[in-house]
């Protein structure tokens, strides 16, 4: 041990040559180097359980989900604040690359009934127009909608949640998750 350090003391310039032509023999390796979230390449085309699952795809569809929490600098997701910031991101969520769903309080469906007409609507559009008035009787509505809580409203009424459903084509994950990353980077710094 104590030869080794010697020598590399005694030795400084052939020291640094030899490590540097070890860390460029590294990086021709790492040139080659790839990373895969496909969990298909952990699995033999043979294996019983994929094989399964592929067909079970087949039949019903394959969809990933990106839920995200918003939680508004305001008491309440009900204020008008707050609604604008969920109605905006709602639009913009579905700039998300292979998006072919989303849900929340901007676009869930508010049913009213009057006499022999049923009217259908989205929950919380165009909410710089509502009056008060009709923020608080969807508020109303929304906090009594049991699809709606603890899936896009939190009990405690703080939270809310944007819900983007996702397809992805078959083949390979870094074409499609390259552009779901710069895409969603570039829009959080506007």
């Amino acid at each position: 041990m104590k030869l080794t350090f010697s020598w590399v003391i005694n030795h400084p310039k052939s020291t640094s040559s030899f490590t540097a032509l070890i860390f460029a023999l590294g990086l021709i390796g790492f040139a080659s180097f790839s990373f895969t979230t496909d969990y298909r390449y952990f699995f033999s085309e043979q294996n019983t359980e994929l094989k399964s699952f592929n067909d079970f795809q087949d039949n019903f569809g394959k969809s990933d989900n990106i839920f995200v929490v918003i939680k508004p600098g305001t008491e309440t997701v009900f204020h008008r604040d707050a609604l604008s910031l969920v109605e905006k991101f709602t639009e913009k969520s579905w700039e998300t690359p292979y998006s072919t769903r989303v849900d929340s309080l901007s676009n869930f469906q508010y049913i009213q009934v009057g006499g022999d007409e049923i009217l259908v609507e989205p929950l919380f559009e165009g909410v710089a127009d509502l009056s008060n008035e009709e923020i608080e009787k969807k508020r109303r509505f929304a906090i009594n909608e049991p699809a709606l809580e603890g899936y896009l409203i939190s009990e405690d009424l703080s939270h809310t949640a944007v819900n983007i459903t996702v397809e992805t084509p078959d083949g390979d994950n870094e074409a499609v998750e390259k552009p779901l990353k710069q895409k969603h980077i570039s829009q959080l710094n506007k």
